[in-house]
C-alpha cells in the first residue's frame, strides 16, 4: 500500500477484512514495534533474516489460529506480546 508502512497497512487491511490472518515480514527487531504489531493486528512477526527457515512454519502456525513471532526476538518481548493477546496484560 503506497505511503504506508507495514504496521500501517495491517491496521488498514484488519479494518476492512477483520477475519484477515496477516503475517508481517521485517527487518526491525525492536520490541516497541514487535508491539505495535501486534496491536495493530498482525498474528506473525516475521524477520527477513529468519524467512528462510521459519516462513512455512510461521504460516502455519498462523493459519491455524495461532500467533508467530520469529525466534530471534527477545524472549521477554515474546512473553509480554502472548500476555497482552490473552488479554492477561
Amino acid at each position: 500500500m503506497p505511503g504506508l508502512n507495514g504496521i500501517e497497512a495491517s491496521r488498514v487491511i484488519r479494518k476492512s477484512q477483520p477475519d484477515m490472518k496477516i503475517v508481517l515480514l521485517t527487518l526491525h527487531e525492536s520490541p516497541d514495534l514487535v508491539r505495535m504489531a501486534f496491536r495493530a493486528g498482525v498474528r506473525g512477526y516475521l524477520l527477513k533474516t529468519d524467512a528462510e527457515q521459519e516462513l512455512v512454519r510461521a504460516l502455519n502456525v498462523v493459519l491455524g489460529e495461532g500467533s508467530y513471532i520469529s525466534p530471534k526476538i527477545n524472549s521477554e518481548v515474546v512473553k509480554n506480546v502472548i500476555s497482552e493477546l490473552n488479554g492477561s496484560h
